[in-house]
């Protein structure tokens, strides 16, 4: 009795499987029925008759064009605009052929919200989303003016102690980071960057960020003086402006009667 409801089911299957991938001899587009919320955009089907949803990127996809991959794919159908059905290369020889829908155009570009976008199918997939007119204004991230994502933290330490402090800003184009040191005691200014500092009680280290657009520096302090206590500001600027935070330094010369 189970080996004969498991072979009904079976026969059921591809049943449904092979009357969903019939086409009919003639393209009534009456009988299509309407897509809704296709935010890859709209495409026509496997039979070039109805309308329906594009997949969207990173999702599984066919294409009769691909070689290897299992006639089973047939039912995920076409991607959507600017997105292109292909093979994924980093599965293992042994496992089966898996496809995907890539974007096109990988470049990011500038919505006219002000906001960059990874490429123009992200762009379009919000779009389609919002419903509001988004369009791609440039091609390129948008150029913003820097932004502190991370602010110096203040310290309270003993003579002889090393701090660092730590800045993050980002932007587009990538801001710069410099450093200003603002003495309490000797009422001095300093200027610090990572191109032109060769002091060795202080240093600056300054690389590219984790995230894009991204830019993160140090600055540290060898061996804390009493001379060293004041605000430590990162100023971070680029061609659409300039913007700075800071950490204060609080140097604790009591001596430790109890060491």
């Amino acid at each position: 009795m189970d080996k004969l409801i498991v072979f009904t089911l079976f026969t059921f299957t591809l049943i449904v499987f092979t009357v969903s991938l019939d086409c009919p001899s003639k393209c009534d587009p009456s009988k299509c029925p309407e897509p809704i919320d296709c935010f890859a955009g709209v495409i026509k089907d496997q039979c070039n008759c109805c309308s329906v949803c594009g997949q969207f990127e990173g999702n599984r996809c066919f294409d009769a064009k691909l070689q290897g991959l299992n006639k089973s794919y047939q039912l995920y159908g076409a991607c959507g605009e600017n997105l292109e059905c292909r093979l994924r290369k980093d599965l293992d020889p042994s496992e089966p052929a898996e496809a995907l829908c890539f974007c096109i155009k990988p470049e990011m570009v500038c919505g006219s919200d002000g906001e960059t976008y990874d490429n123009i199918c992200q762009l379009n997939e919000a779009r389609y989303k919002r419903r509001d007119g988004l369009v791609a204004s440039s091609n390129g991230p948008c150029q913003s003016a820097p932004k502190i994502v991370s602010k110096p933290e203040n310290y309270n330490v003993s003579l002889g102690e090393n701090v660092a402090f730590m800045c993050q800003a980002v932007g587009w184009p990538v801001p710069v980071i410099q450093w200003k040191v603002m003495l309490r005691k000797t009422h001095e200014i300093k200027r610090f960057n990572s191109l032109t500092n060769n002091d060795t009680h202080i240093t600056i280290q300054t690389r590219d960020g984790l995230k894009p657009f991204e830019m993160t520096s140090w600055l540290q302090v060898v061996g804390i003086k009493a001379n060293d206590d004041g605000e430590y500001h990162c100023i971070a600027s680029n061609e659409m402006g300039e913007t700075f935070d800071y950490g204060v330094l609080i140097v604790n010369e009591k001596v430790d009667q109890h060491k």
